[in-house]
């Protein structure tokens, strides 16, 4: 078998400084190496290919690309820069895997840089998927996806046929990047719509580790129904940690989390270390939600196993003392201890780069570029004006509750029982904070979110009217859904759709939540903004979350363990 190889990253080359730089990549036919080949129309199958990534002033020979530029999205640099290439050729050799490949190079102020990459393409295939991205400090920094048709004979494809290059949106800009302390890596997890299995890695320094996919779609998809079977359940909602009913969910949540963690975070921890508590995850595909939250590092429980003597003390520092974690008779956990679920023991920064939104309107680029954190503005002013709106489905005393905690919290505030109500209540508030517990709901033109009695908002429909109308657009969107969400990954759609569309920070679930649930819920979730905003020590999103996450589990509030946060982890949450 042929071995993959990477080429060695060229050196950068200056540029006057006036010159917009774009992300752009050119394909050659490398079978015959002493001549190869340029490629627009298609890739070769079985052939050995070479890529050549740069960023730089847009060149003639550059494949087709859609998105924004680099430049434009990413902000000023004021500095050289260090840089991660990252290639993931679905379809290479070899064949019971996607190949990866990384390489550094640095990004010279106003210059270009450039690296390239060789794989060889199995002959089977109709369709190459290469995904790219640009990384530094262990964040991505832009994603996209060069996509074009296959042939035994590239020059026969129809005239038509094009490799193109679709650029996707900042997902952090350079100068912040650069000025934060770096997360402990990535896992990135894609494979394009079609693909029979999420394709997942993860990437820390110059090591690039494989999941098994299968055990990882499996391990995946259980957990989502489990979770998803406790939290819409009305008889496992207690008032503490030690309930009857709140134990045994935990149990059954550390079993399934012992199989993810053997499926995913095992090899997690081995790249990353196992003192790594800073995360990024990287979903490129919109079916996959990918739980990592609820991954249980403390082993399978075993029968009868009870909980953790040490619990309370291990939900507020999120560690453990392993002489309170015996083992059983049969070799397993005789307890189950909170602290073993990654929700409570690391921060997890989710980004989601899907496909789906890589051909959006340049003004679509433009409001999610400003949504971002950068060093001259890294805060989220959480107080200044809330919108809430609900489902129908949401007990009234409960949401009578939260409705009173956001007007006591927040000094301008509005409740729509519409959409059109809703769009009036963020134009007049200027909201800063968004509280949708919605009801996710699908019928003959799509899914939909609806509140009220049964007023709809499909995925499509949602822009920048639904989310923000500040410039720059600086908030902070709850989307708890509740009921029964027959599809998680539908619901994640719709938080793609309000990050692109200027939310700086989306609080979801990765499944659906009892309408009893989820103002409480979101309730907990505005007391720990509005005491961070409160606060004189620097608090950031990710470790509100984890806050929020603690005191929900030791109400016995197993929703806290479904709970997780899009965006970036290190905004500063202030008051306005």
């Amino acid at each position: 078998m042929s071995v993959p190889r990477l080429s060695r990253a060229r050196r950068p080359r200056a540029q006057p400084a006036s010159q917009e730089r774009v992300l752009q990549a050119e394909v050659s036919d490398t079978s015959d190496a002493a001549a190869p080949v340029p490629l627009r129309r298609g890739f070769r199958r079985g052939a050995w290919h070479r890529l050549v990534v740069t960023i730089g002033p847009e060149q003639a020979t550059a494949l087709p690309g859609v998105g924004p530029t680099f430049d434009e999205v990413l902000g000023p640099q004021e500095q050289d820069l260090l840089l991660d290439f990252v290639f993931n050729a679905i379809g290479a050799v070899p064949p019971d895997q996607a190949l990866q490949l990384k390489d550094k190079v640095r990004l010279p102020v106003g210059g270009s840089a450039e690296v390239s990459f060789d794989f060889q393409l199995l002959s089977t295939l109709d369709e190459v998927r290469i995904e790219l991205e640009v990384r530094m400090g262990q964040r991505t920094i832009q994603p996209a996806t060069l996509v074009g048709p296959a042939a035994d004979d590239p020059s026969t494809l129809p005239e038509a046929s094009a490799i193109r290059l679709l650029r996707g949106r900042p997902l952090a800009h350079l100068s912040s990047a650069a000025a934060r302390p770096p997360l402990d890596g990535v896992v990135s997890v894609g494979g394009g719509p079609a693909a029979p299995a999420p394709v997942a890695t993860v990437a820390q320094s110059d090591r690039i580790s494989f999941f098994d996919t299968t055990r990882l779609k499996d391990a995946t998809r259980g957990l989502e129904l489990l979770l998803d079977t406790i939290v819409t359940d009305d008889r496992t909602v207690t008032q503490s940690l030690e309930d009857d009913a709140a134990q045994q969910g935990l149990f059954k949540l550390a079993l399934r989390g012992a199989q993810l963690y053997e499926a995913v975070g095992a090899q997690i921890a081995e790249a990353l270390g196992s003192d790594a508590s800073r995360v990024q995850l990287l979903l490129r595909n919109d079916s996959v939600v990918m739980p990592l939250e609820l991954a249980y590092d403390l082993g399978a429980p075993a029968r009868g196993a009870t909980l953790c003597p040490n619990w309370k003390k291990a939900l507020a520092s999120g560690t453990c003392d392993p002489t309170f974690h015996p083992t059983a008779d049969d070799g397993n956990a005789a307890v189950v201890c909170p602290s073993g679920f990654w929700a409570i023991s690391k921060i997890i920064e989710r980004q989601l780069a899907p496909e789906s939104l890589f051909s959006e309107a340049a003004s679509s680029f433009d409001v999610a570029a400003h949504a971002e954190l950068t060093p001259a503005s890294d805060s989220l002013p959480l107080l200044d004006g809330a919108v809430l709106a609900a489902s129908d489905r949401v007990p009234r005393p409960e949401f009578k509750a939260l409705r009173e905690t956001l007007e006591h919290t927040v000094g301008r505030s509005a409740c729509a029982t519409s959409w059109s109500g809703w769009r009036r209540g963020i134009k007049r508030t200027q909201a800063s904070l968004l509280v949708l517990l919605s009801h996710t709901v699908k019928d003959d033109t799509g899914w939909a979110l609806q509140i009220g009695k049964a007023d709809n908002l499909y995925v499509a429909q949602v822009n920048a009217q639904y989310v923000s109308t500040a410039e720059p657009p600086r908030l902070i969107a709850l989307l708890l859904g509740c009921e029964t969400v027959e599809n998680p990954e539908e619901l994640q759609s719709f938080v793609a759709r309000f990050r692109s569309n200027g939310a700086s920070l989306v609080i979801g679930t990765v499944c659906g939540v009892l309408g009893e649930r989820a103002p409480r819920v979101a309730e907990e979730i505005v007391r720990q903004l509005a005491a961070a905003a409160g606060s004189s020590s620097a608090n950031t999103a990710g470790v509100v979350m984890q806050d929020v996450r603690r005191t929900l589990l030791a109400r016995g509030e197993l929703t806290a363990l479904a709970l997780a946060a899009y965006g970036d982890v290190d905004w500063r949450i202030t008051r306005g």
